[in-house]
């Protein structure tokens, strides 16, 4: 019979050689460089929602240089185009080439009272197809948050001068909320910003993307130049959404950079100090 002090050797033993050979496994899986599964990648340059009136978004594609990829318009064809001049042009192809490659997406000017979608399959040589949505708002439409739904949101307050606004970010093939802002056109600033903290958001997936941009929504003339520094004095560009807290997709942290017209929703004027500290 084995006496208690040898058993709990004995025990502490097998338990330390099983740990050993399963790190042992997971290092022979793990250490080596993991080469990429796929030979390009894809998102949108700023956002997959865009205003009612006729413009262009961007697709930025990477890769290895000479990998063959191919795009089509799916759904939307009648509106949505990879040409500005012929809307028929539905299809494109090419390869990575050294340097900036873009993919540019035409739509023309929604003139209904309903927002509308469009879809466009993405392929990089022999891979699985990557789909991207775009939505093109209706005229006047805000991308209301849903204030009955959504616990993070403040009360809705009824003002002429308020505009509220929901962005979007696709995620593991979902389409879903990024964050909300009240936005003050009297003030060009947003009064809050709300949205989920979750590990789905989290996640690291892409470093921060530093695209600062207008927003596509909120209406230019309503918003200040953050670029230029059009507020004066010692005031740096602050986050009302942390970069951080969205690197799960490219989309979703370079909407964080979204200032509406330079200045305010994911960013806004904050003394130096305020920041840094």
């Amino acid at each position: 019979m084995i006496s208690p002090p040898k058993y709990y050797v004995a025990a502490i033993k097998s338990v330390f050689f099983t740990v050993l050979i399963l790190c042992a496994f997971a290092c022979s899986n793990n250490d080596d460089p993991v080469s990429p599964t796929e030979d390009g990648e894809a998102y949108w340059k700023i956002s997959s929602t865009v205003k009612s009136v006729s413009g262009s978004s961007a697709i930025i594609l990477s890769g290895k240089t000479g990998t063959e990829w191919h795009a089509e318009v799916t759904e939307g064809t009648e509106w949505c185009s990879f040409s500005s001049k012929d809307y028929n042009i539905t299809t494109k192809s090419g390869q990575i080439a050294d340097g900036l490659n873009v993919l540019y997406v035409y739509y023309k000017t929604n003139s209904g009272k309903t927002q509308r979608r469009a879809q466009l399959t993405l392929r990089f040589a022999e891979n699985a197809q990557k789909t991207f949505d775009l939505v093109q708002l209706a005229e006047s439409q805000e991308n209301l948050p849903a204030f009955n739904s959504w616990a993070e949101l403040p009360t809705k307050v009824e003002n002429t001068n308020y505009q509220y606004v929901t962005h979007y970010g696709l995620l593991n093939n979902q389409t879903i909320r990024n964050y909300s802002i009240c936005f003050d056109k009297t003030k060009k600033a947003a009064l809050w910003v709300a949205y989920p903290i979750h590990d789905a958001y989290l996640r690291k997936n892409v470093e921060r993307t530093n695209r600062w941009a207008f927003d596509p929504i909120v209406p230019q003339s309503f918003q200040a130049n953050c670029v230029e520094h059009s507020y004066k004095g010692s005031y740096d560009r602050g986050h009302q959404i942390a970069s951080a807290d969205r690197v799960c997709t490219d989309e979703m942290n370079a909407q964080t950079f979204l200032y509406v017209e330079y200045d305010t929703t994911a960013w806004f004027p904050e003394p130096t100090d305020v920041g840094d500290s």
